[in-house]
Order: structure tokens, then C-alpha cells, then sequence
């Protein structure tokens, strides 16, 4: 796992020779700004036991809107949860 890209993708890795899922990535955007892209930043709950994911969550802070409100504490909100988004009950 791992960050800092300026925007969240998600990544199959493939054998050379087979060309098999062999592994994923799951790549989160950046606590900093770039163009045109709010800061975010990602947070996976694992079991301590398995160290499997349980739960992955996306927050991210809308610059423009707090721009807009410079008064207002600016705070990340969530954009969506893992398992909501894409319906799955066990990551």
C-alpha cells in the first residue's frame, strides 16, 4: 500500500509468463494539492490477526469550497467507503 501519486487508482499486476493476476495495488491520492485535484488521503483498517483488509475509506478536502469560505475550519470529509462503492460485504 502505498501514496502520493496526486490520484487514486487501482492497479492488477500480471505474471510475465502467464499473464495471471498475480497481485494488486490500490494506490491512494495525495495529502497535497496539485492541479485541479483535492488533497485526500486514504485509511485501511486491517484485522490484527490476519492483517486483511476490513475496512477502506477515501476522505478528501474540497479546496475550492473552503477557499470560498475562508472562516470555516476546513476539514476532510468522506468520499466514499471501499465496500459501499463497489458492493462487496467482505474485502
Amino acid at each position: 500500500m502505498f501514496g502520493h501519486v496526486h490520484a487514486e487508482y487501482f492497479n492488477v499486476a500480471r505474471g510475465v509468463r502467464t499473464g495471471k493476476a498475480i497481485n494488486h495495488d490500490i494506490i491512494s491520492g495525495s495529502a497535497t494539492t496539485f492541479t485541479n485535484k483535492n488533497p485526500s488521503y486514504r485509511v485501511i483498517t486491517l484485522d490484527q490477526e490476519t492483517m486483511l483488509p476490513v475496512s477502506i475509506k477515501t476522505y478528501y478536502l474540497n479546496i475550492s469550497y473552503f477557499n470560498e469560505h475562508p472562516l470555516e475550519e476546513a476539514i476532510f470529509t468522506e468520499l466514499y467507503d471501499f465496500a459501499e462503492e463497489y458492493g462487496i460485504e467482505d474485502l
